[in-house]
């Protein structure tokens, strides 16, 4: 949240509409996650917290850093950057899936194959769509998105050929 408001003066909504236009396709956050976290930031001190007075609206909190903020944000930024983590519900239905034919299980996977290509060519379009004053490491951030799908279609590709690309399950009846 920090490092959204680092630009400019922000409330909930608009985090949250910065959110989606960037991040989201790799951090999720809800609306009551940000304000819970905004909340807290201002309790902290790492944020000062405003009330707006809005007349076709509803008021709104905009939330600026402070400068104990910045550091701290500075500080964060500077901690070493750790591995991305992988909480995949696939992998665990794959793990448990032995009582399941063959080919109903690469019809998930080819399913999911499908899924990744499509979320692939989200992240590569998301890219093109960039305005030239984005910042450069957004793009790069998009860019492992495009990779990351990318490697997961191929393991997809990968586990349907080593169950011996069973026909569809439909197919097999």
């Amino acid at each position: 949240m920090l490092g959204q408001l680092a630009s400019a003066p922000r409330s909930g909504y608009e985090i949250k509409a910065l959110l989606e236009d960037g991040a989201a396709h790799f951090w999720h956050a809800s609306y009551s996650q940000i304000y819970a976290e905004l909340r807290r930031l201002s309790e902290l001190g790492l944020a000062s917290e405003e009330h707006v007075r809005q007349d076709a609206r509803p008021d709104k909190r905009v939330y600026t850093i402070t400068p104990e903020g910045r550091e701290a944000l500075g500080r964060w930024l500077r901690e070493p950057w750790g591995l991305a983590s992988l909480k995949d519900e696939s992998l665990v239905k794959l793990t448990l899936a032995d009582p399941l034919p063959p080919a109903l299980v690469a019809d998930e996977l080819r399913r999911l194959k499908t899924a990744h290509e499509r979320r692939r060519a989200e992240f590569e379009d998301r890219i093109a769509a960039l305005p030239p004053d984005a910042s450069p490491y957004l793009a790069l951030a998009l860019r492992k998105g495009v990779h990351a799908q990318r490697a997961f279609a191929a393991w997809c590709q990968e586990a349907i050929e080593s169950l011996g690309d069973p026909p569809a399950a439909d197919d097999a009846r």
